[in-house]
């Protein structure tokens, strides 16, 4: 199945905005977001589909407090 979205595009932004948005709609949510994602981000590594320098970019953006 192929991966698509933010997370293999790299777009940090969009994830940013993604946080952002559960914490004001569903801050619940927020660690499941976390979890996929990063779930996600390990498949798109060992597909060669996302460099581990963007990776590491989105890792810092998952692990910020507040989203944003």
């Amino acid at each position: 199945a192929a991966l698509t979205g933010p997370l293999l595009r790299g777009d940090v932004s969009t994830v940013r905005g993604h946080l952002a948005a559960m914490d004001r709609l569903a801050p619940r949510a927020r660690e499941l977001y976390r979890a996929a994602a990063r779930r996600e981000i390990a498949l798109a590594i060992g597909r060669g589909e996302l460099s581990a320098d963007r990776a590491a970019e989105l890792e810092v953006a998952l692990g910020e407090a507040g989203g944003a």
